[in-house]
């Protein structure tokens, strides 16, 4: 809870107890209570501003104060009975309730607060929109469309003077409602995450520093997986000097907000059948990933083959990912030489360029880069990996990072590997601790949502060996990922 809703709160409570004493009419300090009360509501509804958990505390609150307005027009010598008094307890016990459901429900759902992220260099966020007049759109009925798809993009940058940080979510209605809809909870349960505040200014100026900067792309999850779902790995990446887009796959996300003010959510129908897909497989999954795999080889692969063939949508949208990876890379080259009016003109590195992504992401990112020779390093978080990998060896150094449940679904990918390849495990994880989604709730822990692991030390790991990995293979910074481990016993590294 932040400040002045633990006071209001505290204050409140004081004041119930206060209500309830027989000898509330003689009782001097109600009054600084009562006003003590509405002074820190007021404080919080101007500085930390409202949200749905502490709703009922202000009712309460006001009732009281109105209690407490008839009560100076009481004198000591009034007759304080005992039903006035048993009604008076019973109210102020009822208060109690509402009060510690309230701080009960702030507590659960907080207004949570970002890592910091820890580099030396202040972070700026932009959003601007990549069109390939070169793809037509298959998921619209106009055969003219071409695709277009909104980039977010954290940068190096330097914080102007009483500039102001970005929210985590801007326009958090699109985005907050559809994702509680997504995970199938009442609409209103995460408009509080508009209260939180990055870490990043808005088209704040880049940081002079260096001429250029390395560049990574991301891929978001399919939904309920998003374009800001991992806002605090973007802010860390930047702050330690690499420019990070963030790809929002139209008709494939949650929603795709374009900045002219445009929603496109998800396409249902291309969503179902991912769906149904995914259910047929449900009979060769175990015998893949369960905990007695079938073991040999030309089994497994005939098993893989199966898989893959029952999910055509999944191979078809798995591609269209990677090429919207190398529309960005078109896209970023014309910025780079000018050609394309963008704040990052002049600021990007295109040779040193790594991919990385999360769940479908994950593997859209190695399916770009077995497109792509522009891509130098990639990363997957726990994505199961379609596409092309089975059959085509993964060229550039390579992490894969696992959650515990999803361990192992692509060791044939780390072990085919031409380059140098990492397989990392993180013990306590679920699929959606590579997320920011974690830091929501401690009640997506208790219902298998999320892993055990702590939030904040899940994204301390992320960050950690993200920016590791991309140092040593874009930036050429030799890391000791043996010091890593130690510092980090969850995580289980090996090295091919």
């Amino acid at each position: 809870m932040r400040i002045f809703e633990i006071l209001t709160v505290i204050s409140s409570l004081l004041l119930l107890l206060g209500l309830a004493s027989r000898k509330w009419l003689l009782f001097r300090g109600r009054t600084i209570l009562a006003v003590g009360a509405l002074g820190f509501v007021v404080l919080h509804l101007l500085i930390e501003k409202p949200r749905w958990q502490m709703v009922p505390v202000y009712f309460l609150v006001g009732l009281v104060a109105i209690f407490w307005l008839l009560s100076l027009q009481g004198t000591p010598n009034d007759k304080n009975s005992r039903r006035r008094v048993a009604l008076r307890t019973a109210g102020a016990l009822a208060g109690i309730l509402i009060l510690l459901i309230c701080a009960a429900l702030a507590s659960l759902f907080p207004v949570i607060p970002l890592p910091e992220p820890g580099g030396p260099f202040g972070v700026g966020t932009s959003t601007f929109v990549v069109t390939d007049p070169k793809r037509s759109e298959t998921l619209t009925p106009d055969p003219s469309d071409v695709r277009q798809f909104v980039v977010d993009v954290w940068y190096p940058a330097q914080k102007a003077p009483g500039a102001q940080p970005a929210p985590m979510y801007p326009r958090p209605t699109e985005i907050l409602v559809p994702l509680a809809r997504a995970v199938q909870l009442p609409d209103f349960l995460f408009t509080h995450l508009a209260l939180v505040q990055s870490h990043s200014y808005i088209d704040a100026a880049v940081a002079p520093d260096q001429g250029t900067y390395p560049v990574l792309l991301f891929s978001h999850a399919y939904p309920p997986g998003f374009s800001r779902q991992n806002t605090v790995q973007m802010e860390a990446l930047a702050s330690h000097g690499y420019v990070v887009f963030s790809i929002s796959h139209t008709y494939h996300a949650l929603v795709t907000m374009f900045p002219d003010g445009t929603a496109v959510p998800l396409s249902t129908a291309q969503n179902e059948e991912m769906i149904q897909e995914g259910e047929a497989t449900m009979e060769i999954f175990p015998k893949l990933f369960g905990e007695n795999p079938v073991k040999d080889p030309a089994e497994r692969q005939k098993l893989f083959e199966e898989f893959l063939a029952l999910q055509p949508s999944a191979q078809k949208n798995v591609q269209i990912w990677a090429d919207d990876f190398s529309s960005m890379l078109d896209e970023l080259e014309g910025i780079q030489s000018g050609q394309v009016t963008n704040l990052l003109n002049g600021h990007l590195d295109l040779e040193r360029v790594g991919i990385f992504g999360m769940s479908f992401g994950g593997a859209s990112s190695v399916e770009a880069c077995l497109n792509e020779v522009r891509c130098k390093a990639v990363v997957n978080l726990d994505g199961f990996q379609f596409g092309k990998s089975f059959t085509s060896p993964i060229q550039q150094p390579y992490l894969m990072m696992y959650s515990e449940q999803n361990q192992g679904m692509n060791d044939f990918a780390v072990d085919s590997a031409q380059a140098a390849a990492y397989r990392a495990v993180v013990s306590g994880t679920k699929h959606f601790n590579y997320t920011d989604f974690a830091l929501i709730s401690p009640l997506f822990t208790q219902v298998g949502f999320t892993g055990t692991i702590n939030p904040q030390r899940m994204e301390t790991i992320m960050d950690t060996y993200l920016l590791a990995f991309f140092d040593q293979y874009l930036l050429g910074k030799e890391t000791d990922f043996s010091a890593l481990n130690a510092r980090f016993p969850e995580v289980d590294l090996k090295v091919k």
